[in-house]
């Protein structure tokens, strides 16, 4: 009976322990997300299955920075400038080019867009999908907004293969 006891109370600690790290992990994210929000008005990140790897991308007037974190901790940025790029594509008009029709699946990874929509009274759009990170890089979208950000996944090699 002991024996029982002390292999429950160890694995208790072992789960909240490891629910401990998934949580820490997430808020590292969320804080790095917000302050990019904050900074260009844009943020999105894609979350791996697991939640050991992450992307985080924001776009500037001039520049695409993105980061790569492994269990919460920034591993890399890679700042690319972009020459003459017109972003006004993250803004749409209508609310509906923001929702993504394609590539969703039940146990994807995590796909996450934060943008603060200046034309609406700052209004925040959030959105977080489960999909298919390979469809979302293959995908012909007719949306503007998704079309440009599947090219951008692309040419800048954010994510995994």
């Amino acid at each position: 009976m002991k024996k029982l006891l002390l292999i429950l109370f160890t694995l208790i600690i072992s789960l909240s322990y490891g629910q401990e790290t998934k949580s820490q992990r997430f808020s590292t994210n969320k804080r790095l997300l917000n302050k990019l929000l904050k900074k260009n008005g844009n943020a999105f990140e894609i979350v791996a299955s697991g939640n050991v790897v992450s992307y985080i991308w924001t776009y500037s007037a001039t520049s695409i920075d993105i980061y790569s974190l492994i269990k919460g901790k920034k591993t890399s940025l890679n700042s690319y400038i972009q020459d003459n790029k017109n972003i006004k594509w993250l803004i749409q008009k209508d609310f509906k080019q923001y929702k993504l029709r394609d590539c969703q699946i039940l146990d994807g990874s995590i796909f996450i867009i934060n943008i603060i929509h200046k034309e609406e009274n700052n209004k925040l759009i959030e959105k977080e999908y489960p999909v298919d990170w390979g469809c979302l890089k293959t995908t012909e979208f007719t949306s503007e907004f998704y079309k440009n950000l599947s090219l951008d996944i692309k040419k800048y090699k954010i994510g995994w293969e």
